[in-house]
């Protein structure tokens, strides 16, 4: 098996919010940017994104990487691009085209104008996984590159989830956390007694992955490492929801580490899905803790640059590996009382080995084992 090294990562989040929506309105952290001079699905998707995404510097580097010897795949993490057009069952929603992709099929589009501005057309795939679609992309890049079909994968995270669809959905489940409860003085936070929740995120990132034919080609020194991915379903009723006993986190949790020949005094530190739902404090809590009992150290990033969809791993792995190069795990934002598991201030620790976490709708749970090179 080639050993997959991840050599470049870019990522478009913030931590300012502004408040969307009529019917469940939400404070949101959304890329102003872009919006701009939007009037259209297209002019979101595949011009403001792109163009924030891919500068003229990144062009030239993955058109010149494209010359070298070996094949390259794209594939991009568009985890609500399900929701495209599903507002005629809703029809109370007004849609809002400047925030909404009007068709599934613009993330297609996306795809081809990537692969022929960069000259990567050896191979192609869109996913749509929930939460999970960055890792959903990681397992994809890694099955690829094992069997030789590509040589390096540009893995592309992007989010269309700041519409008025899925602001009704989150705020019928009263998953996000409300403007109301927030002028009373809560704020987005996990893993906390008094503080919950999330806002909704928005943001776009990119992955670069490489295996050794590449590396010898390319000559970039790996930021770090790409172990493992694991993908497992859960068997429970309410697909919106999570077993309280943690058995769906748990199963990804134990197999990843099983089949990266570690033990759980292995990993540094854990980047939790850590939503601050009170589902998900639970499900995620019991299941870390069925495997490493109390001791380990996790973060989350959600109550800072909010809950993105599509977009997920791809962000908070850009923002692990540059936490992890500086020698610091941030502390989760907003937690009331002082906890040395789940981190509530920032730590300065030599981080070699990350264990990321994530869960989508439809009891699907995920998890990454990466190794930081230092």
């Amino acid at each position: 098996m080639n050993k997959i090294a991840i050599t470049k990562t870019k990522a478009i989040y913030t931590d300012q919010w502004t408040l969307k929506g009529d019917r469940y309105p939400q404070n949101v952290n959304s890329v102003e940017s872009f919006f701009e001079g939007t009037d259209s699905g297209y002019t979101y998707i595949c011009e403001n994104i792109y163009k924030q995404l891919f500068s003229k510097d990144d062009i030239d580097f993955f058109n010149d990487l494209a010359l070298k010897d070996g094949k390259n795949a794209v594939i991009i993490a568009s985890g609500t691009s399900e929701w495209a057009g599903s507002g005629i069952n809703l029809p109370h929603v007004k849609p809002d085209y400047t925030l909404k992709t009007p068709f599934f099929i613009l993330i297609n589009i996306l795809s081809g104008k990537v692969v022929n501005k960069l000259g990567w057309h050896d191979y192609l795939t869109t996913d749509a996984t929930a939460c999970i679609s960055g890792y959903k992309a990681f397992l994809e890049a890694e099955l690829i590159l094992n069997a030789g079909i590509a040589d390096r994968v540009l893995v592309i995270g992007i989010d269309d989830q700041i519409n008025p669809l899925v602001l009704e959905l989150f705020g019928m489940l009263d998953a996000s956390i409300t403007p109301e409860q927030e002028k009373q003085g809560y704020q987005p936070s996990a893993f906390d007694s008094q503080n919950y929740g999330f806002r909704l995120g928005h943001g776009a990132g990119y992955v670069l992955l490489e295996n050794q034919k590449s590396l010898n080609e390319s000559k970039h020194k790996p930021l770090a490492y790409l172990e493992k991915t694991v993908l497992r379903a859960e068997k429970l009723s309410n697909p919106f929801g999570q077993s309280p006993d943690g058995s769906g986190y748990a199963r990804v949790i134990s197999e990843v580490l099983e089949k990266s020949g570690l033990s759980t005094k292995d990993i540094s530190f854990i980047k939790t899905h850590g939503t601050g739902s009170q589902s998900n404090n639970k499900s995620e809590s019991n299941g870390i803790m069925r495997c490493f009992g109390d001791d380990f150290i996790a973060t989350s990033y959600k109550p800072e640059i909010g809950h993105t969809l599509g977009a997920n791993a791809i962000v908070e792995l850009d923002i692990a590996l540059n936490d992890a190069h500086k020698g610091v795990i941030r502390g989760i934002k907003n937690r009331t009382e002082k906890d040395d598991r789940f981190l509530s201030y920032d730590k300065e620790m030599d981080v070699d080995k990350i264990l990321m976490l994530g869960s989508g709708m439809g009891n699907v749970y995920a998890s990454s084992v990466i190794t930081v090179n230092k």
